[in-house]
Order: C-alpha cells, then sequence, then structure tokens
C-alpha cells in the first residue's frame, strides 16, 4: 500500500554519449487515454535529439513521472540546482549554455505549478495552469514548488544538467516509487 501523497518513478536517463536506460512499470502510472509507454518514450528521444541541437552543453537528462494523489498538499518551495542559485547569488554571469533547465510536461487536464515571479524571491509566488499535452521550461534555480491536487494528477518532469550544473542537485526530496512497489498502486 502507498502512503504517499507525492511520488516520484525514475523513466530514463539521458546521459552525453545519448544512451538513456529506461525503466520499466512506469507506465501503469500513465493517466487513462494514454495508448502506451511508446507515446511517451517517442516524445523523450525527440526532447533529447532537440536539446543536443539548442542547449548543445547539456550532459544530462533525468526523466521522471510525477504522480500527486487527490488532497496531495502543495509542495515545499524549492529550488531544483542549488549550485547555480549560489553562482547567481555571487554575481557570477551565467552563459547561457552553462546554465541547467526544468521542464515540465502536463499528460493531463488540470496540471499545476507554483512559481516565483521574482527568481531571488520565494514569496512571489503565483500558481500557473499547464494546458494539457504543453509543458514549461524555466532555468533550474527558479523558486517553484508542485501544486495542491483535488484529484490525482500525473505529470513529466525533466531536469536538464551540464557539466558545470549537473541535475543531481535538487534541495527537496519526493519519494522515489521502486519498480518493487509498482503493484501497490
Amino acid at each position: 500500500m502507498l502512503f504517499h501523497d507525492r511520488f516520484q518513478i525514475k523513466i530514463a536517463h539521458y546521459n552525453h554519449s545519448n544512451t538513456s536506460n529506461n525503466e520499466t512499470g512506469w507506465k501503469w502510472y500513465l493517466p487513462s487515454g494514454f495508448t502506451g509507454h511508446d507515446e511517451v518514450t517517442g516524445f523523450l528521444d525527440r526532447l533529447q535529439k532537440t536539446m543536443a541541437k539548442l542547449h548543445p552543453n547539456t550532459t544530462e537528462m533525468e526523466v521522471l513521472l510525477l504522480v500527486s494523489k487527490k488532497g496531495c498538499p502543495e509542495q515545499v518551495i524549492h529550488r531544483d540546482s542549488c549550485t547555480m542559485s549560489n553562482a547567481r547569488f555571487n554575481n557570477k554571469r551565467l552563459a547561457f549554455a552553462s546554465i541547467g533547465f526544468t521542464m515540465l510536461f502536463a499528460l493531463m487536464p488540470d496540471t499545476k505549478l507554483k512559481i516565483a515571479a521574482n527568481k531571488t524571491n520565494a514569496n512571489t509566488t503565483k500558481v500557473i495552469e499547464i494546458a494539457d499535452s504543453n509543458g514549461i521550461i524555466f532555468p533550474a534555480d527558479i523558486f517553484h514548488a508542485g501544486a495542491a491536487y483535488d484529484k490525482e494528477n500525473v505529470r513529466l518532469f525533466v531536469a536538464v544538467g551540464t557539466n558545470e550544473f549537473p541535475c543531481s542537485n535538487n534541495e527537496v526530496s519526493i519519494p522515489l516509487l521502486s519498480m518493487s512497489d509498482s503493484n501497490d498502486k
């Protein structure tokens, strides 16, 4: 039995050599209406190729399926890259090619994100809605939080890292569901 209001499932990790380590079992958590995990994996392959062209210094992409259960409270406000935040705080001018990004893609209606209107002030947040099949991309040092949900919501999270700012510096921890838990849904 799962006791978490909010959890994540690792789907894949793309590294600089263009390989991916796709996990299995996550497709059971996709919202109804999906014809299968091929839709998502095809999208991720295209996304990885696009990021290689648009942001050549991308060295890795961590891909997670985020699941919020009905009645899930709002997540703690955080940044996905502490080291990038510290560099900006120390007035280091960061080149576009070196920064990491966070991407969130809506897989169903009513997907929301609480995000700071001012990147240096966590108290300036507002909740935005991301339309089904759309996404948002922002620098990984922007304050944000997962919104509260009145019904179950499933979305795709992608952390984009570079050599200077890898995607493993997240300030907050969401329980990672192992595939051995997949029969507990």
